[in-house]
């Protein structure tokens, strides 16, 4: 009799175990499941009653943490003003952008000033300076395609990549984005026919052929920014890439 409950502890006792390293197997391919995506998959089913009352909660906290995580890195990748992307997220997207060039894409790259932005700040409040930003947002929005790439790059520099941009078009376009952000200012009450700002622009192209790193058009771009805001206010300054026999690139100058 002795040896019989011996051997059917045994044996309880060995079952125990297969049925919890069965459990474990089942845990830790669902946990792989949960950490390589998605969430929307269905628990194991589970012998023990412990484990299949775990399991669904682990599902649970993983999803809500996955949403966490998504929500933390949009912030990261967005101006918390404007709700465009950031400084962070463009560099991201030219240095794709620069790529998609060397292939045979034709990237136009803009970058503009707001030049009285702080003036705004001073005489209207920060209230102000915050509504032109926006304004500008919206316009630059307005202004670009879906495809195309609207970003805030600091204090009162904003930025974009144009895809597929023809050469010809670019800067009546960039001139009825200056346009747009005046008529925008005198229908708003926000300037309140006080304070009207202006626009600094400086267009270029990547130069396929010569430019050898992402920062060769940016360098054009901060050159030709700096030749419009000596100009005055709405101007517009295209720097185009080297031409064949590598003459330096030529600056072009437009009003608004």
């Amino acid at each position: 009799m002795v040896l019989f409950v011996a051997t059917a502890f045994v044996t309880f006792g060995f079952r125990v175990l297969r049925v919890a390293a069965s459990e474990l197997k089942h845990v830790g391919r669902f946990l792989h499941q949960i950490d390589s995506g998605p969430f929307a998959i269905d628990p194991p089913p589970c012998e023990i009653e412990e484990t299949a009352q775990m399991l669904p909660a682990i599902q649970r906290i993983a999803s809500a943490l996955h949403k966490k995580e998504k929500t933390i890195a949009k912030l990261s990748f967005t101006d918390n003003i404007t709700k465009l992307p950031n400084q962070l997220h463009f560099f991201e997207r030219l240095r794709h952008a620069f790529e998609l060039a060397k292939r045979g894409s034709d990237i136009c790259l803009l970058v503009l000033e707001i030049n009285e932005l702080q003036k705004t700040d001073e005489v209207l409040g920060y209230e102000y300076a915050d509504a032109m930003l926006r304004m500008l947002a919206e316009t630059l929005q307005h202004q670009t395609r879906k495809s195309d790439f609207a970003t805030r790059l600091g204090t009162s520099n904003f930025a974009a990549i144009f895809y597929n941009a023809q050469a010809d078009f670019m800067p009546t376009r960039l001139r009825q984005l200056q346009q747009d952000f005046a008529t925008r200012q005198k229908d708003s009450a926000v300037t309140t026919g006080e304070i009207y700002c202006t626009l600094s622009c400086a267009m270029t192209y990547v130069d396929a052929e010569n430019d050898s790193r992402v920062e060769d058009p940016v360098s054009r771009l901060e050159n030709a920014l700096r030749s419009a805001k000596k100009l005055g206010g709405n101007q517009l300054v295209v720097i185009e890439p080297r031409d064949k026999d590598g003459e330096s690139p030529l600056a072009v100058t437009a009003n608004g």
